[in-house]
């Protein structure tokens, strides 16, 4: 695997290198590339390295304004501050408040005033844990929806949560809002999940996590 710092993550397939930054493959002399220490002439042509700092910086900056000036709004929102898990591993220190209405009002007028410069809106649910804010959540997706709606654009949604609180009923709440792509974490087999991703109370979390995945599963045909 190589990784070049600032152009972008690429990916070795036997001889050929991939760049996903770029889309591009380049065939490679692996002999080659140890000898002249992953310097040539190839690699710079197909962006995957650079033959100076100020160079590199050019380029870096170049990719960097591609993907901000892209034709659709991605926004992540962060709908809770607080969260129900006590995990190990966390660096965060939660205030327990979900987002404010002001804000979340303002998030929704930014939308309104400037969907005709996009033509889709991407919505990334985060926290915390947001379904802890799945009522703000479900309020600000029928608004941006709507929005939407009438200017002809799409929007979908991806949420990212422990699963803790996605049951039935709210899994097809969330389906109305155009969430359609869920990240749920477990972390290893039940005895280590529950070690490192337990409640706040110090009951474990794992089967809960695990009946609502079921239950996803089982009405997945919802989504299509």
């Amino acid at each position: 695997e190589i990784h070049e710092r600032l152009v972008g993550s690429e990916m070795c397939i036997r001889d050929r290198i991939y760049n996903f930054l770029s889309g591009e493959f380049g065939v490679t002399d692996k002999e080659k590339i140890i000898e002249r220490n992953y310097d040539t002439e190839e690699f710079r042509k197909y962006g995957f390295s650079c033959q100076n700092e100020e160079e590199e910086d050019l380029l870096a900056m170049y990719k960097h304004n591609k993907m901000l000036h892209t034709s659709e709004l991605n926004l992540t929102i962060l709908a809770s501050e607080n969260c129900n898990f006590a995990c190990q591993y966390c660096f965060d220190s939660f205030n327990g408040i979900n987002i404010k209405q002001s804000v979340a009002d303002d998030i929704i007028l930014y939308i309104r005033k400037n969907i005709r410069k996009f033509t889709a809106v991407n919505i990334g649910w985060f926290g915390g844990e947001p379904l802890l804010a799945a009522k703000e959540i479900e309020r600000m997706s029928h608004k941006i929806l709507e929005i939407c709606h009438k200017s002809s654009r799409s929007m979908h949604a991806q949420i990212t949560t422990n699963g803790y609180l996605l049951d039935v009923e709210t899994f097809k709440k969330l389906l109305k809002c155009n969430i359609y792509s869920y990240e749920i974490t477990l972390d290893g087999f039940e005895s280590d999940h529950n070690k490192n991703r337990p409640l706040k109370n110090g009951n474990g979390s794992y089967n809960i996590i695990s009946v609502s995945y079921t239950h996803l599963r089982a009405h997945e045909t919802l989504m299509n």
